[in-house]
């Protein structure tokens, strides 16, 4: 696998995860998808709409909106439900953190 990826995937972690979590449920095809950049511009474009998106998102929650959950759907069945707070803590902070220096 070439770092084209990996790098466009860990850019995107936090605006994607965020808008995951706001949007209260996520396909685990799309969860799981990791698109190629086609340029550095596109590459630099996704890293500053995913600090703007995380932004925005993270603005606007309050404890409320952390405790309303998450669900994780395959098949139109849910896999697993969280609250949103967990949901960005584990599937957005935690997995962001894992990828420091993965490649």
């Amino acid at each position: 696998m070439s770092l084209d990826v990996p790098t466009f995937h860990v850019a995107s972690i936090p605006g994607n995860y965020s808008s995951f979590a706001d949007e209260g449920k996520t396909k685990l095809e799309v969860l799981v998808h990791h698109h190629a950049p086609n340029s550095k511009k596109e590459f630099m474009e996704g890293f500053s709409g995913s600090i703007a998106k995380v932004k925005q998102v993270l603005e606007k929650a309050t404890d409320h909106w952390a405790s309303l959950n998450w669900e994780l759907i395959k098949d139109g069945n849910g896999i697993f439900t969280i609250p949103r707070g967990m949901m960005c803590r584990l599937l957005m902070m935690n997995h962001w953190y894992d990828h420091r220096g993965s490649w």
